[in-house]
């Protein structure tokens, strides 16, 4: 369950307490947020860096011998347990996204505090990584990768206003598929 966790959207809660202490249905003092189509995106965002964007970059650069990728978006676990100013100052001091992984969720004593990279330096790092995949793949690759890149950066935005578009996100990738298949 702590997997899909690490999916959610920074914008589903009021503030980072809150994953702590809402009430949800089953009684458990943790919150799932306030999930909508604009987290969804984002939890798509996630996996298309994830689980395409880079796994992809990972099997060419070994395939192709060249430098190890090393994911730019593995994130920091921190065992707690905190208190509410330690998660809050945690929270203000860190770039990227935070999570709070409650012990009833994760069936630990303590909860965990899960920190992740900046989703700029993600983006930075990601394409500095398909740069160097640039004399491997076709010039219409190259570019479609960059875009689904950037794309998945966009879909990871941290305010809600600011999540592209379902609809925009599918027209996307459909003429990023269709570069790719030419």
């Amino acid at each position: 369950m702590a997997g899909s966790l690490l999916f959610y959207a920074p914008f589903i809660w009021e503030n980072i307490l809150e994953q702590r202490y809402v009430a949800g249905e089953d009684g458990r003092l943790n919150s799932y947020g306030h999930q909508s189509k604009a987290s969804d995106i984002f939890a798509f965002g996630v996996t298309l860096q994830l689980d395409f964007i880079e796994n992809f970059i990972s099997q060419l650069t070994e395939g192709y011998g060249l430098k190890a990728f090393v994911s730019p978006s593995k994130e920091e676990w921190i065992e707690g347990p905190f208190t509410d100013a330690e998660i809050l100052e945690i929270d203000r001091d860190h770039p990227g996204r935070v999570l709070i992984i409650p012990p009833s969720v994760n069936g630990e004593r303590y909860e965990w505090f899960v920190k992740f990279p900046a989703r700029e330096d993600v983006y930075t790092k990601t394409t500095e990584a398909i740069d160097v995949l640039s004399n491997v793949l076709k010039p219409t690759e190259f570019s479609a990768l960059k875009k689904l890149a950037r794309l998945a950066r966009d879909m990871q935005s941290p305010h809600k206003e600011e999540i592209p578009d379902a609809g925009f996100v599918v027209e996307l990738i459909g003429k990023y598929q269709r570069q790719l298949s030419r």
